[in-house]
């Protein structure tokens, strides 16, 4: 039962980390920004405050703080450093790191947030070539993180027990399913786990 419990754990895990990549690549080219009629697109957070927000997430040598390339959108930040499109709707970026910041339901506590970071990168494919100029962008048809990849999540408050860590490697993805053959190794606050074969 605990094993089936922490194969579940690690499999959810691993399909809201390749979602959130999903939905910070994807989904932004894809669906035009939704805005009440009338209402001034929000701006973009001050670089001095997505500053701050970098530096209490990443150290101070990190790529992620020396002038990366970001793509934001309410669900979160998408960093990159390359990005080299192929002439058959193939994109791959690298070194790559996602920032989930979900919305806070209490405006006095910090929002968790979910960091997923590829160090080799991603790489996605697309029914047409992407073109970020114009912001084209095919229909997703899958793609794969590639190498190293590690989803953490700090403790919700500063002495809780229950940060999450996930450790994987080569995750690939499709319009329907997020999987990886490599073992992934777990732990949330004091518990731990492994596994390998998840879809």
């Amino acid at each position: 039962m605990l094993k089936r419990l922490a194969r579940s754990a690690i499999g959810l895990g691993i399909v809201l980390a390749a979602y959130w990549l999903y939905g910070m690549i994807a989904v932004p080219w894809i669906e035009p920004p939704r805005s009440a009629a009338g209402d001034p697109a929000p701006l973009p957070p001050p670089v001095s405050e997505r500053q701050a927000m970098f530096e209490s997430f990443f150290p101070p040598e990190s790529w992620q703080r020396t002038n990366p390339k970001v793509l934001e959108s309410d669900r979160g930040v998408l960093l990159f450093q390359e990005y080299e499109p192929a002439v058959d709707g193939r994109i791959r970026l690298y070194p790559v790191t996602v920032v989930f910041l979900p919305k806070r339901n209490d405006a006095s506590s910090p929002a968790r947030p979910v960091i997923l970071n590829a160090p080799d990168g991603a790489e996605m494919l697309f029914d047409a070539k992407l073109d970020l100029t114009r912001a084209r962008v095919g229909r997703f048809l899958g793609g794969r993180l590639i190498g190293e990849i590690e989803i953490h999540s700090p403790p919700s408050e500063p002495l809780a027990d229950d940060a999450v860590t996930i450790r994987t490697r080569n995750v690939q993805l499709d319009e329907r399913r997020i999987w990886t053959t490599q073992p992934v190794v777990f732990r949330f606050g004091p518990h731990h786990g492994s596994g390998r074969d998840l879809r």
